[in-house]
């Protein structure tokens, strides 16, 4: 436990000084100089308490708490960390550096309809990962007007992959 509190610690000193760092490049109005080397560096905290780069994949700056239910999934690399991500918000001048570097921020139902619900659908997806999405899925339905949770259900009727009895990924739709 008292490891854990003590890379707790380093990772939020980490976390704000790269907020610092976002933002006074940002306000120093030199980012086009600096960002290919800002896009190479390992500075973005994810879920699963990695440091992630630009030039690894896309970096969601997603809009939702409780995100910590999908650290397990293919997600828990690609996500910034709930701490970070509270604290990005709150920088506006580091927010906006994120985003020019290609941070992508999204909010609750566009993160559902373009990330989600997507690997959801894909078969290749980890049989574990998909409990751990459709329980996060589920959470986060909870929280949608009626009308926008519909909608989002009824555009990806039938895409919804099924587990076999073996744990094997398969599509739904018609037979």
């Amino acid at each position: 436990a008292h490891k854990d509190a003590e890379a707790d610690s380093v990772f939020q000193y980490l976390g704000g000084f790269v907020l610092e760092i976002l933002a006074c490049i940002y306000k120093s109005r030199q980012h086009s100089a600096a960002m290919p080397r800002l896009r190479q560096l390992r500075i973005f905290p994810n879920l699963v308490g990695e440091l992630m780069s630009l030039d690894d994949g896309v970096v969601l700056h997603v809009v939702v708490d409780k995100m910590h239910a999908l650290e397990n999934t293919e997600f828990g690399t690609r996500i910034l960390h709930a701490e970070f991500s509270s604290a990005l918000l709150q920088d506006a001048d580091a927010s906006k550096m994120a985003q020019l570097l290609g941070v992508q921020r999204v909010e609750n139902e566009s993160f559902l309809e373009r990330h989600l619900l997507p690997a959801l659908c894909d078969s290749t997806t980890d049989p574990e990962s998909l409990v751990s999405m459709l329980v996060f899925l589920k959470s986060r339905l909870a929280y949608m007007s009626g009308a926008a949770a519909t909608r989002l259900l009824e555009t990806n009727a039938g895409r919804i992959v099924l587990l076999t009895e073996h744990g094997q990924p398969v599509p739904s739709g018609p037979e």
